[in-house]
């Protein structure tokens, strides 16, 4: 049986047997980055009719910015995608030092909020 694990690098597709514990799989992927942190055996999941396994299924890791497995330079630019201002009228995308609006549909609106971030 193959599953295919999802991580943020892409997707890993690995072969397994019903006997296959979650530490084997993680032996074998640790090359790419991920890490599962679960000990038990794959036959466990049969009720999962799915191969597609996202890598946070197993893991209780915090989802901040994306995952755990993030770079420095990765969770600083993650950050800056959240530094924007919303326009209260039309929601456009504005920088974080604007003052008004850049769109001209809703009149360069003035009142702009700070884009809300995720619990």
């Amino acid at each position: 049986m193959y599953i295919f694990i999802t991580t943020h690098n892409g997707t890993i597709c690995r072969s397994v047997t019903e006997h296959t514990t979650v530490s084997d799989i993680n032996e074998s992927i640790r090359e790419y980055g991920c890490e599962l942190r679960n000990t038990c055996l794959i036959d466990n999941y049969n009720n999962i009719k799915i191969s597609m396994l996202p890598s946070t299924f197993f893991t209780a890791a915090p989802l901040l910015l994306g995952g755990g497995n993030m770079t420095e330079t990765n969770k600083m630019l993650a950050l800056q995608q959240l530094k924007v201002k919303i326009c209260r009228r039309c929601y456009a995308n504005n920088a974080a030092k604007a003052t008004r609006c850049r769109k001209a549909q809703c009149g360069h609106y003035g009142d702009l909020r700070m884009k809300k971030v995720l619990k």
